[in-house]
């Protein structure tokens, strides 16, 4: 199941990184620790790679790794509800 969630916010990522860069980076950071607790790979296809690469630039690097980590601490849960709008976590 988590997979599945990782593969919708990994979209939800690619649908925010214009207009809600730091939330993108959060999002990304949430996928990519669902992705690595069930093994599933990363669809980081060239599409991805830049739009990471558009959120590095966006956001500052720090900023971007700092949202990123954000996005890894938060739970699926948390993760899905900043997703849709709310706050996840903080």
């Amino acid at each position: 199941m988590k997979a599945g969630v990782a593969d919708i916010l990994h979209e939800l990522v690619l649908l925010a990184a214009e207009n809600a860069p730091m939330e993108a980076a959060r999002l990304l950071g949430a996928a990519e620790v669902m992705r690595d607790t069930v093994g599933s790979p990363s669809p980081l296809d060239e599409s991805s790679a830049s739009v990471v690469a558009d959120l590095t630039t966006s956001l500052g690097a720090a900023a971007f790794d700092a949202a990123r980590v954000e996005g890894r601490e938060l739970t699926p849960e948390e993760a899905v509800s900043a997703a849709f709008g709310g706050k996840g976590r903080g």
